[in-house]
């Protein structure tokens, strides 16, 4: 049985049905739990919890290299480069 660690505080009113929809589907309890505390910590969208999950946030902060980068690559999400910046990699 899957449980939710803040399902039972008021705080919890904060998510949408689809926020837990997606957080059920994580069946490690402290990831699931890390996951549910960060998106109400940083009101993310579904959208975003969808992007950290699927970008393995947790596993990667659980791995304790440059935790401070991955948070705050985190914060910011993905920025698009400038054409300028994309011709370096590509030619």
């Amino acid at each position: 049985m899957l449980k939710l660690g803040i399902a039972k505080s008021p705080i919890s009113q904060s998510l949408t049905w689809t926020h837990y929809l997606h957080l059920m589907s994580i069946e490690n309890e402290a990831e699931r739990n890390f996951y549910e505390i960060e998106t109400i910590g940083n009101k993310w969208i579904v959208r975003e919890l969808s992007r950290q999950i699927n970008s393995l946030m947790y596993e990667r902060l659980q791995q304790g290299k440059d935790t401070i980068g991955i948070r705050k690559l985190s914060n910011r999400g993905q920025i698009n480069p400038k054409p300028l910046d994309l011709e370096k990699y590509y030619w």
